[in-house]
């Protein structure tokens, strides 16, 4: 076996660990925006799947608005990136090297785009304040549910958040949850 294909081989597992690093990070930064630990990160390969189909169904929006021939602009670049690679080894180590740091800002960039879907999400599971047992002058959301436990936080009727979040047994609640638009929550 050649270290062409011993390369490619190890790429695998490589890729999977960037994936999960990527799905962890933008859990991270949805639940950080509501003040809940990073204890309550689940990872899942469900939770990959969906976090890669949803950012490659962003992608191909973005690109189904590109007129054809800003398409063929971008295209153009990488054509000629290929070209300088296949003729000279050090614009291929210049661009590896280069590929390596894209990837790894790109793992910030996870971060937030977790925190800026906290941040414009409007609609949100919800309970009534009375299942909760607490304080009935608020409204209890479910930003996050970590294995059978919903993860709750008041917020105020301005959509403000109180602070603070409860954990509570979802089979030990008999409540109806209902899935409401309340508008961006707030610090």
């Amino acid at each position: 076996m050649n270290n062409q294909k011993i390369l490619k081989f190890w790429s695998i597992p490589i890729f999977t660990v960037y994936f999960y690093a990527a799905n962890i990070l933008m859990q991270y930064g949805y639940i950080s925006y509501f003040g809940i630990p990073s204890s309550f990160i689940e990872a899942s390969i469900k939770d990959n799947i969906l976090y890669f189909f949803s950012l490659s169904q962003v992608i191909f929006i973005f690109i189904g608005q590109l007129k054809w021939w800003i398409a063929l602009l971008m295209i153009l670049p990488i054509i000629i990136i290929f070209d300088i690679c296949n003729n000279n080894i050090f614009w291929k180590k210049f661009f590896n090297v280069l590929l390596i740091i894209l990837f790894v800002s790109s793992l910030w960039f996870s971060y937030k785009l977790g925190k800026k879907i906290a941040e414009i999400n409007t609609n949100y599971l919800t309970l009534d304040s009375s299942c909760v047992g607490l304080n009935d002058d608020h409204t209890y959301i479910i930003p996050n549910i970590y294995l059978s436990k919903m993860i709750l936080t008041p917020i105020d009727l301005n959509n403000k958040m109180i602070g603070g979040f409860v954990v509570k047994e979802s089979s030990y609640l008999n409540c109806l949850i209902n899935y409401k638009q309340l508008g961006p929550i707030k610090h």
